[in-house]
């Protein structure tokens, strides 16, 4: 899903069910409910932060690392991928929320 949708804006919704298949894989579905109420919120981040070349290339790099270090039963190398894409994501939030007019 990665390489197909990676490089253009169709990654968006390709974000959104690699996240629903990470969330598949979570043993902790009370953490995985409480996460998903914040959706709406996070798909208005989709919409306007990955559309930049720049950024999509981070996630779509983050989200393989991830993707790897799961595929290879790493439990601790999925924590750090997974903290090192919220962190992007959250700079990125903030980038975008620091361009948007009062």
């Amino acid at each position: 899903e990665l390489d197909e949708h990676g490089a253009d804006d169709s990654y968006i919704g390709s974000n959104a069910r690699i996240r629903e298949a990470v969330f598949a894989l979570c043993p902790n579905q009370k953490l995985v409910q409480i996460v998903q109420l914040y959706e709406e919120m996070t798909q208005y981040i989709r919409l306007k932060t990955l559309v930049v070349p720049d950024v999509r290339a981070l996630s779509v790099d983050g989200m393989r690392r991830l993707a790897e270090t799961i595929g290879r039963k790493d439990a601790a190398g999925s924590a750090e991928a997974m903290r090192a894409l919220l962190m992007m994501a959250r700079q990125q939030m903030l980038n975008t929320m620091g361009s948007l007019p009062d």
